[in-house]
């Protein structure tokens, strides 16, 4: 048995493990499934242990997934595939994933954008301390209409980083923080502003969870400068 892209769909509590059964061997494959364990016990998982399978067969090569099921938020995991057939076990590689921090449930109660000169927002909203589980919130930022991209759970990002079809405006990191500028920016265009939690464990940028659905949004012009006239 040999392992693909094993792990994906990773949450807070479960995870989708798959493996690729390559070949059967000289018996029949009666169980196949992946067995996982945490990294911190230093060794790897068995198909004695912690497992999802598959006890149905017989069963042939190819493809097959499982989900993981009752994890630990903000836990490192090992997870790897198996197959049990009437002479012996065969494992694939193994690989390890973190879970993400607890699923937050509440955005930001207030967010506005008021413009300040021309090159300048300023953004208020109520502090991530606020909202169950906050560590803080992601800016997302686009020129000429509301920015649809949002950020991927278990990925870090800095000002400026691309999200889909807007940029990283901001991260603010302190939960009592209750404004922000955004400095700048060109004059004389509207700018769209989302507003969207987070929970991290503070180590491991894999545990980034951001609360995306229902996400606050605001906007707000910058002035175009007035002409510059000779005087005579």
């Amino acid at each position: 048995v040999t392992t693909s892209s094993i792990i994906t769909s990773i949450s807070d509590v479960s995870a989708t493990a798959s493996g690729n059964i390559t070949n059967t061997g000289s018996g029949t494959i009666d169980e196949r499934g992946i067995c996982y364990n945490l990294t911190s016990g230093g060794v790897d998982p068995t198909a004695t242990g912690s497992t999802s399978a598959d006890i149905s067969g017989p069963y042939g090569t190819g493809t097959f997934s499982r989900v993981l099921s009752g994890l630990t938020p903000e836990m490192q995991y090992n997870a790897r595939a198996y197959v049990i057939n009437d002479v012996d076990t065969g494992y694939g590689m193994t690989y390890n994933f973190y879970t993400l921090s607890t699923e937050l449930s509440a955005h930001a109660s207030s967010f506005t954008a008021t413009t300040i000169t021309y090159t300048q927002i300023d953004l208020a909203f109520s502090a991530a301390s606020t909202i169950p589980d906050a560590d803080g919130y992601i800016i997302i930022q686009r020129q000429g209409a509301a920015p649809i991209g949002v950020p991927m759970d278990g990925m870090a990002y800095n000002i400026g980083s691309p999200v889909g079809d807007g940029i990283v405006a901001g991260f603010i990191t302190n939960t009592s923080i209750t404004s922000t500028s955004i400095v700048n920016i060109s004059p004389g265009y509207t700018y769209y502003f989302t507003l969207i939690p987070y929970n991290w464990n503070s180590t491991n940028y894999q545990t980034y969870n951001y609360h995306t659905s229902g996400a606050p949004g605001a906007s707000a012009s910058t002035i175009n400068p007035c002409p510059v006239r000779d005087i005579i």
